[in-house]
């Protein structure tokens, strides 16, 4: 027992001399203690393994934790779920080339550290989801989101279906009211996909595979219907909280 903590010792010493950013970051979450040494001796080995490849990506992602160490809620930082989440977006962060996946990676485990969806126990089921989902998608994701193109729209979000077309009729929709027949860049790109019927419904249908909308499909194929969505879902709601900015 007292060489495994010397173990966790020396590990925790030797990310304060040689990573100093990563350091903050484990302190504010309050891995440097002896209790949650095992946390540091973890982030040390693999650290070690990656070398000085992970220096850049690994200071990043723990910086943040220094910067809203105000915002930490420590009995969910210090909780098995939390650490076992961590551990894993530590390690996929490092691998991640995509930088805007590595964003969201930063954002899913933040906002889980400030208290976000504290019952939420499908992490495993989001997680994959994250490490899937095409930017396309994400984007038409978003229109049911907080603040989205349909979210905004009272004549879209209730009706129970959303075809490709009353997409694109939406995001018309918000240029009349913007009153500029303008659309901001997010907003055109939904508009021009909206044109290629074909992928976007293959878009729907993914995000309802994933389980993040309720989407209907019909057998009337070639007609650019086929997808119609109903509303976003619960998991597709924790989705888009954990990964938000």
């Amino acid at each position: 027992m007292k060489e495994k903590k010397n173990q966790n010792k020396n590990s925790i010493n030797s990310i304060v001399v040689g990573f100093p950013v990563i350091a903050q970051g484990l302190e504010a979450l309050g891995y440097t203690t002896n209790k949650f040494s095992f946390v540091a001796s973890a982030v040390c080995a693999l650290i070690s393994i990656w070398g000085n490849f992970a220096n850049k990506k690994v200071s990043d992602f723990m910086l943040q934790f220094e910067e809203h160490k105000d915002d930490l809620v420590m009995s969910v930082v210090q909780s098995d779920k939390f650490i076992s989440v961590f551990l894993e977006l530590f390690d996929r962060n490092i691998k991640e080339s995509n930088e805007e996946k590595r964003q969201l990676l930063k954002n899913y485990i933040l906002n889980m550290a400030i208290g976000i969806e504290q019952d939420f126990n499908e992490h495993t089921k989001l997680i994959n989801v994250l490490n899937n989902i095409t930017a396309d998608e994400l984007i038409i994701l978003k229109m049911w989101g907080e603040g989205g193109i349909i979210s905004n729209n009272t004549r879209y979000k209730n009706i129970g279906r959303i075809t490709v077309n009353e997409i694109r009729n939406c995001v018309l929709d918000t240029r009349s009211v913007k009153n500029n027949n303008k659309l901001g860049a997010e907003e055109d790109y939904i508009y021009n996909l909206s044109k290629v019927k074909d992928k976007l419904n293959q878009i729907l249908l993914s995000l309802g595979y994933k389980d993040l909308l309720y989407v209907l499909s019909e057998n009337n194929f070639g007609s650019g219907e086929e997808a119609r969505v109903k509303n976003i879902t619960n998991f597709g709601k924790s989705f888009l909280n954990f990964i938000r900015k």
